[in-house]
């Protein structure tokens, strides 16, 4: 399911918080929002994977704020289409 977000993380600058990259987050992000099995965590933990970030690798910081934003923001409207 999280490969939805293969052509937001296949762009070379898909860390940089471009309005295209941006776009291409929330494009992924639509596809999947709704799947029952979403979990923002997982989707963080793709993306991780993915990129070959390491969230223990200090070098790797900057990466992982994005990451971990990007987690944020799908936990946000994750939970506000579907309020518990």
């Amino acid at each position: 399911m999280y490969e939805a977000l293969d052509p937001y993380l296949n762009t070379d600058t898909w860390h940089t918080g471009h309005a295209y990259d941006d776009r291409r987050f929330y494009e992924g992000l639509r596809r999947i929002i709704n799947e029952p099995n979403f979990n923002a965590d997982q989707m963080g933990e793709y993306m991780r994977a993915k990129k070959g970030v390491d969230r223990n690798n200090p070098d790797q910081d900057a990466f992982n704020h994005v990451i971990d934003k990007r987690v944020t923001q799908a936990d946000a409207i994750a939970e506000y289409l579907n309020p518990q």
